[in-house]
């Protein structure tokens, strides 16, 4: 049986799946060495550039296919904080970065804020997935490098909000320190 995104599925198009960001949890739940159950928690970033709390819509600021547009007669929409807590639909702000998974249906579909953020200088580049802030590596989300790696230059200061794993996900202020002689 799979599971995705909190929802059972028939049919999975695995290579589809292989390229979004998540989580692949194996259960053999009758101890016979063979798995019953696939779990597949898949997510995207959206960075909350509009909220609609009366269409219980919210756009991306980049992509808008990342957007969420809730029918509450068709679409279970669970809002989280970062702890885990509800959230209501006006907690959500612009600037906001959520973590967003939905089933393949779009019948559930659940967002987790994201609130932790750092502040300094990118000191380097290292692969095209890779920078260092302040001298320490981070990894950039698939998100950072679509939306932000023109922005992503040694010298660019700025706030970076984080996802999971503490992937930079959005780059908020950069610019860089100009030198004259």
């Amino acid at each position: 049986i799979i599971i995705y995104n909190g929802r059972a599925v028939d049919t999975l198009d695995f290579e589809s799946v292989l390229q979004e960001s998540g989580a692949v949890r194996l259960l053999d739940n009758d101890n016979d060495g063979k798995y019953e159950y696939l779990f597949l928690t898949c997510y995207q970033y959206l960075y909350v550039d509009r909220v609609d709390v009366r269409g219980e819509s919210i756009s991306d600021a980049h992509a808008a296919e990342n957007g969420i547009t809730a029918d509450p007669a068709n679409t279970a929409l669970i809002l989280r904080n970062e702890s885990g807590g509800n959230l209501e639909f006006s907690d959500i702000k612009s600037d906001n970065l959520l973590i967003v998974e939905r089933s393949m249906d779009n019948a559930l579909i659940t967002a987790r804020l994201c609130t932790q953020m750092i502040s300094g200088t990118i000191t380097r580049t290292g692969t095209e997935d890779e920078i260092y802030i302040d001298g320490v590596s981070y990894r950039l989300s698939t998100y950072a490098r679509a939306h932000y790696a023109a922005q992503m230059i040694p010298g660019s200061k700025g706030s970076f909000l984080l996802g999971y794993n503490n992937e930079i996900v959005v780059l908020k202020g950069s610019g860089t320190e100009m030198q004259y002689g």
